[in-house]
């Protein structure tokens, strides 16, 4: 591995940007992949088995979407403490091949905005969540990641800054870094849940495995949420606003800061 690939790769997960977007024609149509820990000895050249292999979220809406986590307040001791959210922001793409300094000034000017935007109004009045499932890996990470993020061309562009790079590519590597960015051992706060084009967690962070629903617009998926469920899964609701994620009054929720 080069240097140069070393260092930007290293720099961007550092990073770990909140924004990233999705296509209007995902890879294999598949807007989001949520799979665990991929490593280092994938060597897989057709991305059809790499998809197989996970849970797919079709139909997202396409433009820029954002990461968040939401924090829990008076949660039992030794209970998970806190929620992942997905959800589209505007419309629009983001240049992967851009420079780290770009792509830094770009989440300066972006997260502040972002980290405004009460959770409990993610989504426009009215809309209903509805319960997509549940997520378990062997591994315990929990990574849910753009289909356009995880090409070779995106793994080019991100670890060399062009798509055309003729560099030797080392996906497996590329995959283990997106995998398990966020989730490692001694990451810092600010980057604990966060990877490049989503986000990774261990399962246990939010209930292992972790409960997820979607939250549709015009039919079209506009947000993604894990969370700690109901022990028994008949207890879930089929449909309908999911608790802890209703308009609450200002106050009711602590919302994990992003600065």
């Amino acid at each position: 591995m080069s240097d140069q690939e070393d260092d930007r790769l290293r720099q961007l997960t550092t990073l770990s940007p909140r924004r990233f977007h999705i296509l209007a024609n995902p890879p294999l149509g598949v807007g989001l992949l949520i799979f665990g820990h991929e490593n280092e000895s994938y060597e897989e050249e057709n991305l059809q088995e790499f998809f197989n292999i996970g849970d797919q979220i079709r139909n997202c809406k396409p433009g820029i979407w954002t990461s968040r986590a939401r924090k829990l307040v008076d949660t039992e001791p030794d209970m998970p403490d806190r929620e992942y959210i997905l959800h589209w922001v505007s419309e629009g793409t983001i240049d992967i091949e851009q420079s780290v300094e770009d792509w830094e000034a770009y989440e300066e000017a972006t997260r502040p905005e972002d980290a405004n935007v009460k959770l409990s109004n993610i989504v426009p009045p009215g809309t209903k969540w509805r319960r997509y499932g549940s997520y378990f890996s062997d591994g315990g990470v929990c990574a849910i990641v753009s289909t356009e993020y995880l090409t070779h061309d995106a793994a080019r562009a991100i670890m060399f800054g062009d798509r055309q790079s003729d560099e030797e590519l080392d996906y497996g590597f590329y995959l283990e870094s997106l995998s398990l960015n966020g989730a490692d051992i001694g990451i810092s706060e600010e980057q604990r849940g966060f990877t490049i084009g989503g986000m990774n967690f261990y399962q246990d962070e939010v209930g292992g495995p972790p409960r997820i629903a979607v939250a549709e617009e015009n039919g079209q998926i506009i947000a993604v949420r894990f969370y700690l469920g109901p022990e028994e899964e008949e207890n879930w609701k089929s449909e309908g606003t999911e608790d802890g994620l209703e308009s609450e009054e200002e106050g009711d929720v602590e919302e994990e800061s992003e600065e």
